[in-house]
């Protein structure tokens, strides 16, 4: 049976997974009157890049190289038990138990005999999670997450759902069979209550590769309803997220897992809510921070393509975030060092000798085309008198992967008299190791 595309109810959970069969996928945004990027072609929402008639170079993320061949052997795992989940036919439902749309948008506390119902309806699809027929499993997870995909859930229902569904997919996350587990941390994901993310913070550090990339989706897909819907979380308790999201940054090593936590962490530094303003700045910094760490200690001399892809990943989300502007100094500064670490680090695989082939210099077009857009943004809301230009860093490097080209130009960004070694910056220039 075919998989179809995902409606934007399941973008969040089935659709993501389905996008582990290949590398970060990326688009173009063109830039627009209120300083916000709008999109204008597919691409995922944390990533950005400018037409050539901008003001700033085009990060060109719009032709990724082909796919690497590491990426196969996890998808291939996931695929088996979730990419084709929100793909389903039309099938007779099983059940009578429903959820009345105006108890799942009920401002206030649940009643007995409402939390009877809610019961009533978890107890008759719950079982089939674990059933051998892959139909009924997809069916059933259909039909747990329709409540929260319905317009106006509020914190009293996702409280009540949370309290009924947790305890049983506690156990489901730990099933042996990683179809199961994985559904069960995406659903516990999507109920984004306090309770519901500590199954996936406990399964953050899994020795299996899978739990892990399912237990970052999950914490991204509570991260999303942070940005769209109504979290039954508070900001502390979102920036906690974040932060351990941050942590399996440090460690992660498996590529695709590395960019799931990145993908992850961007649901957080992109919220647009006032009263999430805190998360987007501790998000933002955060990742510009980690990245930036992993980055600078990254061998040149024994490059790993698809660790590249997590950095460009890890720019055009950075700069999704400063793109939106209303930052804190101290998260464009992080924005403006993750920056500097990735120009750095092209600068060192073009020295690094053996020569670069076609596919391997476009990357590191891709990666510093999109860190010259965060330095050109972050520098703008640091200093609005600094007058915007450009680097040219993507068409120094050219498609041969000129060395000293780029380096004059990367001189500009990182030298001893460059953008971020001088005010708001002030950055070392020992910091960007060459």
């Amino acid at each position: 049976m075919g998989c179809r595309r995902a409606d934007r109810s399941e973008a969040g959970s089935g659709a993501d997974l389905a996008g582990l069969t290949g590398p970060p996928a990326a688009g173009r945004f063109r830039r627009v009157h209120d300083g916000r990027a709008e999109r204008s072609g597919r691409a995922p929402h944390a990533d950005v890049s400018f037409g050539r008639n901008q003001q700033v170079h085009d990060a060109s993320v719009t032709a990724r190289p082909a796919r690497v061949r590491g990426f196969r052997g996890l998808s291939v795992i996931l695929a088996l038990g979730v990419v084709c989940l929100s793909a389903l036919p039309a099938m007779a439902q099983a059940g009578r138990a429903s959820i009345p749309e105006g108890l799942i948008s009920k401002p206030s506390e649940l009643t007995q005999d409402e939390v009877r119902q809610v019961r009533t309806y978890v107890n008759e699809h719950l079982p089939r999670l674990t059933a051998e027929n892959i139909d009924h499993r997809r069916a059933a997870r259909r039909e747990l997450r329709r409540p929260l995909t319905a317009r106006g859930v509020t914190v009293s229902f996702r409280l009540a759902y949370s309290s009924q569904l947790v305890p049983e997919l506690r156990r489901l996350a730990d099933n042996e069979d990683r179809g199961v587990a994985t559904i069960a941390l995406l659903l516990a994901g999507e109920l984004a209550t306090s309770p519901a993310a500590q199954l996936a913070i406990e399964r953050l550090a899994s020795e299996d590769e899978v739990v892990r990339y399912a237990a970052a989706s999950s914490m991204g897909e509570t991260l999303r309803v942070a940005a769209e819907g109504a979290p039954a979380m508070n900001e502390q308790q979102l920036t906690n997220l974040v932060n351990r999201l941050g942590e399996r940054l440090q460690s992660e090593e498996n590529p695709l897992v590395l960019d799931r936590v990145i993908r992850s962490i961007g649901a957080g530094a992109t919220n647009q809510r006032r009263e999430f303003a805190n998360l987007r700045n501790a998000a933002t910094r955060l990742l510009g921070d980690r990245l930036a760490e992993r980055v600078q200690n990254a061998d040149a001399a024994r490059p790993n393509a698809e660790m590249e892809l997590s950095m460009l990943r890890g720019a055009e989300t950075v700069f999704a975030s400063v793109n939106r502007g209303a930052l804190s100094p101290e998260a464009l500064r992080a924005s403006g060092l993750l920056s500097g670490q990735l120009i750095a680090y092209a600068d060192r695989r073009l020295n690094a000798g053996g020569g670069l082939n076609s596919d391997e210099v476009q990357r590191l077009q891709q990666i510093v085309g999109a860190s010259e857009n965060v330095v050109v943004f972050a520098w703008s809301l640091l200093d609005p008198r600094a007058q915007r230009r450009q680097f040219g860093l993507r068409d120094a490097m050219g498609a041969e992967g000129r060395r000293d080209r780029f380096r004059t130009a990367a001189d500009q960004v990182i030298g001893a008299q460059g953008v971020l070694v001088r005010p708001p910056f002030e950055f070392s220039t020992g910091q960007f190791p060459r």
